[in-house]
Formats: C-alpha cells, structure tokens, sequence
C-alpha cells in the first residue's frame, strides 16, 4: 500500500521531514534498519576509511531523511548542517561511534578479512593500517 496525500504516515513523513532532525535522531533511525553484517563493517572499520561508506549506507541516509529534498539535520553543536553529504556523513560517525562503543566481540574471521582487505585498497598510497590489539593475524 502506497502512502497517498490523505494517509497518516504521508502527513507524520512531512511534517518529520519538515522540521530540522538532529544527527541523534537520524542515526536511531538508520540504527533501527541495520543488518548484523553493517553493524560489523561499521565496527571494525578504522576511522579514517569511514569515507567507503558514502556511496553506500551515506546514499541510504539521505535517501531516507530526505536530505536531498530540503530535508535539514542540525548537528551536535545546534548549527544547521546545509549540505546532504556532511550530514550523512556526521550520521555514518555518530553510528560508528556507538558500534565502538558496544563490548561485543566482533567475529574475528570478518575482522581478519576487513583489515585485509583495508590493507590492500591502501597498496601504493602511502598509507598503513594497524591491527588492533590483542590480535594475531
């Protein structure tokens, strides 16, 4: 079923769209949709390539905050975050952050294969990656 004009969740889509969304509200939201598997990649992602995830889960937020459609997110700080890609990208960290934050014990054969395969997208750039502590690869 299609939500039409009339329809409660057309008008509570608008009317959420309509106001400014903090970046805690839209990553609850995107929160509450993640698969097991993204929640993993998110967690044992390093920081600094958190980026691969802009054509990915960032096109998933701004899809689904409308942030290409005038929708707005104010950030931690209560600034008004005017551009789609930063907006979804504070969301991604905000996600990040709280999968870190989550004493889970990752699986250590997705852990092995992400950092594996972080090392070689970074071949002949300069840069390196760590492994994290207390693992042995």
């Amino acid at each position: 079923m299609t939500p039409t004009n009339e329809s409660p969740l057309f008008g509570r889509l608008n009317q959420w769209r309509a106001r400014p969304v903090s970046v805690t509200e839209a990553a609850d939201a995107i929160d509450a949709g993640l698969a097991p598997a993204e929640r993993t990649a998110l967690r044992v992602c390093p920081f600094k390539f958190l980026s691969q995830f802009d054509y990915t889960l960032g096109v998933v937020i701004r899809n689904r905050l409308g942030l290409w459609n005038e929708g707005r997110m104010v950030d931690v700080d209560g600034q008004l975050v005017t551009c789609p890609d930063m907006a979804a990208q504070l969301v991604i960290e905000e996600l990040w952050f709280r999968e870190r934050q989550q004493q889970v014990a990752p699986d250590p054969v997705a852990v092995k294969a992400s950092v594996v395969a972080a090392m070689r997208s970074t071949l002949g750039t300069g840069l390196h990656v760590t492994r994290p502590a207390g693992s042995r690869f």
